[in-house]
């Protein structure tokens, strides 16, 4: 289960909600990352906002509507201001570098690890949440420019398991235990930098409902779900 699910839920009629589940708990969660075209020169993400206000460029990038990047695109808009004109989506982070890096398009909005395999196609420039990026330790974030509104929400995502809604507390309890030691071993977190997917145990059941509730909350205020049905 990850956040980026929550939207087809909310447009959808599975017949169930993610709120019927018990969750085990998070192993990690993902950072986007705000990617431009080495040849526009930008250096950071100030650039990039004046590039727009100035009508220097356009377009921003990510996939199709509704996924985690289409709805961070709109909170940029509509929370922080960035007045881009066009958003054109792609199918995944590996399209949106390949246009962003060949010009098709100005900006795009990428995960972390896409955009640390292509570093050296692309200007990687802002992360996307305030508490900055595992896989760029060093990267920026948007807070730092004097943002004070939170796309947190979106910004970042959380990947974690869940079972079936009659699972008791009990077996949670017991997969909950066996999920934070698996993630603290030497062997997993070998693994985890030798491929640089960062893994770490970011809570059980009461955070993963705490981040999926907040993602339900705030995701209809920030796109129209009417226009994805």
């Amino acid at each position: 289960m990850n956040s980026p699910s929550v939207v087809p839920l909310l447009t959808q009629d599975p017949g169930f909600t993610i709120d019927e589940f018990r969750h085990i708990g998070a192993y990690t969660q993902t950072v986007w990352v705000l990617v431009t075209d080495p040849e526009l020169g930008l250096n950071d993400f100030e650039e990039v906002v004046q590039a727009y206000e100035d009508g220097e460029i356009e377009s921003i990038s990510g996939q199709s509507p509704g996924e985690p990047n289409h709805v961070l695109a709109e909170s940029l808009k509509s929370e922080l201001d960035v007045p881009w004109e066009n958003y054109v989506a792609y199918d995944g982070s590996g399209p949106v570098i390949q246009a962003v890096a060949s010009g098709e398009v100005s900006a795009g909005i990428v995960t972390e690890t896409a955009a640390a395999d292509a570093e050296d196609q692309i200007d990687v420039l802002t992360a996307l949440s305030s508490e900055g990026s595992p896989v760029f330790p060093d990267l920026p974030v948007y807070t730092d420019y004097g943002y004070e509104a939170e796309i947190d929400f979106m910004g970042q995502f959380l990947r974690s398991f869940m079972v079936p809604p009659d699972t008791p507390d009990e077996r949670v309890d017991i997969l909950n235990e066996a999920l934070q030691t698996a993630l603290e071993s030497d062997e997993l977190q070998s693994w985890a930098d030798e491929t640089g997917n960062h893994l770490e145990y970011l809570g059980g059941e009461e955070e993963v409902l705490a981040v999926l509730e907040e993602n339900q909350e705030r995701i209809p205020e920030i796109i129209d779900l009417d226009d994805l049905e």
